[in-house]
């Protein structure tokens, strides 16, 4: 029999249950060493997770179904689960609670590929909210090559880049981080590396098309998606030569406006007033309802401009700016430019062009 604390096993088998298919419905339970190590993949992406266990019986392997088990842990709940074999199944018991399921005497085999040699730590923190940042700004259309996270080293840093074409996020991650080749990476990659691997340092790198990241209790290894990226995508972030207005502001405070004006009249798109002499910013909404506008204070240096954005798209942007940001709007037609001091970055077409 073994016993393993609850709430850590359930988000085990929860990570692993999400890369179950029609194909791959089995998840690989190795019970040994004092510990649950848990293994499955969507035949692109695969997941590793080790539970240790409070107390341990009998070594032994199967193949658990993906689903069922995490349907059954979640719904026994209980702060001590515990695991017995018996015969073809495995008895699963919380409390007073008892759940008996059907195992493969035959474990699943999965192909583990190891990490590469010169993968870089990274704080878990760190590049989950990097991932976090740049997924609304990916594709939406799940055919294309753009529904992505780009991992690059340029310029001399470690990038994770994603964009729809009309807007851009980018964060700037100190280092090469063993990203030796660019790699497109699969947004489900990203939610399961961050349900999965929960340690506090992990290493993460790329190689031969396949993204990593590893942690003392979780591994995920992914393909990239292949077909052609943004060419030159840097040239999207680069600040304009000329500069019409220039602003420093509250990432939160903005954003707060905005949502103060759009959110009533289910308006698509905002525009920001900005202007040298007011120290402000003017977010105003229009629809054939009415008009609703709100300030903003803000530095605002150069000349004066109107800009429109789609509101959604504005929000997604500030939301990982905070105090600080920049915001820089070019004389010519092109992206509008948003930044912070700790490496975060967006560009967004704005509604005027």
């Amino acid at each position: 029999m073994w016993t393993f604390d609850g709430k850590a096993l359930r988000a085990a088998i929860g990570s692993i249950s999400s890369t179950a298919t029609t194909q791959r419905p089995w998840m690989l339970a190795q019970f040994a060493d004092g510990a649950l190590t848990l293994t499955g993949d969507d035949m692109s992406t695969l997941v590793r997770v080790t539970v240790p266990a409070e107390n341990t019986g009998n070594p032994f392997e199967c193949g658990l179904p993906s689903v069922l088990t995490a349907r059954v842990v979640k719904s026994l709940g209980g702060d001590k689960v515990t695991l017995a074999k018996q015969g073809d199944r495995i008895v699963v018991t919380a409390d007073e609670c008892q759940a008996t399921l059907r195992i493969t005497s035959e474990p699943p085999e999965f192909r583990i590929v190891p990490p590469p040699a010169l993968a870089g730590s990274a704080r878990r923190d760190r590049l989950c909210a990097a991932f976090d940042a740049v997924l609304p700004a990916m594709a939406g259309d799940s055919s294309s090559p753009l529904h992505s996270v780009r991992m690059e080293y340029a310029r001399g840093d470690s990038w994770v880049v994603s964009t729809d074409k009309y807007r851009m996020h980018a964060v700037m991650l100190t280092g090469k981080l063993g990203f030796t080749e660019p790699v497109n990476v699969p947004p489900l990659a990203l939610r399961l590396a961050r349900s999965a691997i929960v340690d506090q340092m992990v290493q993460i790198g790329t190689v031969n098309d396949m993204f990593f990241m590893t942690g003392a209790t979780g591994e995920l290894s992914t393909r990239g998606i292949t077909g052609p990226w943004l060419q030159d995508w840097w040239s999207f972030l680069r600040p304009p030569k000329d500069v019409e207005t220039t602003a420093k502001f509250d990432a939160s405070e903005l954003a707060e406006a905005i949502r103060t004006v759009e959110e009533p009249l289910q308006a698509k798109c905002v525009t920001l007033e900005l202007s040298p002499d007011d120290h402000q910013i003017i977010v105003s909404a229009q629809t054939d309802d009415g008009i609703m506008v709100a300030k903003c204070d803000a530095e605002v240096t150069d000349g004066a401009s109107d800009v429109s954005f789609h509101a959604s798209w504005l929000i997604d942007a500030l939301e990982w700016l905070g105090d600080g940001a920049t915001m820089t709007v070019p004389a010519a037609i092109a992206p509008a430019h948003f930044a912070s001091a700790n490496g975060w970055f967006q560009a967004i077409v704005s509604t005027n062009t």
